[in-house]
């Protein structure tokens, strides 16, 4: 069994050796090991893709932080340490403006709608040559981000004054549109924040990091999703075996797309299960209308400022549209 690096690569294809064995892939998930995403996606696409192979290629899921953590990931793939990755975009800051469509305010329903619209962006060419450096596998994105508060919240000018976090500066920007104070503090330690009033809310989905237990009011106003990305070092992808080229291109298509997708809307419908069994108190507005002319002028400032950006929001859209 041999582990590819960059370097034997090269070597291989310039004198021609046979793939005697197996070749085996690192995927690194920055993910603890206990998290549901392995058990049912991550482990069953590596094995597919082995299996697939024809005794080409052995992909092997590590999980844990160990080989790369957020925000290295791109710089670790690139180097050959790991050959598949998944990582978060906005731990990349300016490196994917187009791709942050995805967390702007009322552009999808679903984790899977705005999924698929994402790799459609991707597919017609929209926002390719952001990933121009990388082989895409797969980009999926998190489900729509919801105001969760330790206060209550009815409407819109329930959010003024209110101190609430954000996880990226979309996020951030939002919370000061609603009349809110964004507060820079880092997700991990929202739960003790919201349980000792360091911040009264949190922008975010239902299921990370057990906030439905130190929050009771959640507001279903669709404010955008985190983009992630899965992908490997685009020369070695190159440099395997037609049989394994095929393996990991027939198993990173719509279908692992869609499947990737529904994974994180069950995750958002298992959180939003456990905010009901608590009793919470969860507002869903028949009229958006207040919010929507309150977020739009975020939508507007990343319009002006991404290149192409009324089109791509359009084509987001309309793919996510499709989608539902």
């Amino acid at each position: 069994m041999r582990t590819i690096s960059l370097s034997a690569l090269a070597l291989t294809v310039m004198t021609g050796v046979a793939w005697a064995e197996p070749v085996k892939l690192i995927f690194a998930s920055p993910a603890p090991a206990p998290t549901p995403l392995h058990a049912a996606v991550l482990e069953g696409w590596a094995k597919k893709v082995t299996e697939d192979s024809n005794g080409t290629l052995e992909v092997e899921l590590v999980t844990g932080g160990t080989l790369a953590a957020h925000g290295q990931v791109l710089d670790r793939v690139n180097m050959g340490v790991v050959q598949i990755r998944w990582d978060i975009q906005g731990y990349y800051p300016g490196k994917f403006p187009k791709t942050e469509v995805v967390a702007l305010p009322f552009g999808f329903e679903t984790a899977e709608a705005g999924t698929m619209a994402l790799n459609k962006l991707l597919e017609d060419g929209v926002i390719a040559d952001e990933y121009r450096d990388v082989k895409v596998l797969n980009l999926f994105t998190f489900p729509n981000g919801y105001m969760l508060s330790t206060k209550p919240i009815a409407t819109v000018d329930d959010i003024k004054g209110l101190k609430a976090a954000g996880i990226n500066p979309s996020r951030q920007k939002m919370i000061s549109a609603l009349g809110g104070v964004p507060v820079s503090l880092s997700i991990v330690d929202w739960y003790q924040g919201l349980s000792r009033g360091v911040i009264d809310a949190a922008l975010e989905s239902y299921s990370p990091f057990r906030l439905a237990e130190v929050t009771s009011h959640f507001v279903e106003v669709p404010m955008g999703g985190n983009a992630a990305m899965m992908f490997m070092n685009r020369e070695v992808f190159e440099g395997l075996p037609p049989e394994a080229q095929q393996a990991i291109e027939a198993n990173s298509g719509p279908e692992f797309d869609g499947q990737m997708g529904a994974f994180w809307d069950g995750a958002a419908a298992s959180g939003r299960g456990m905010v009901e069994k608590a009793g919470g108190t969860i507002v869903k507005p028949a009229d958006t209308a207040a919010w929507e002319t309150a977020l739009q002028p975020v939508i507007d400032a990343w319009v002006a400022g991404t290149e192409g950006g009324q089109a791509i929001l359009t084509s987001f859209r309309a793919a996510a549209q499709s989608s539902q």
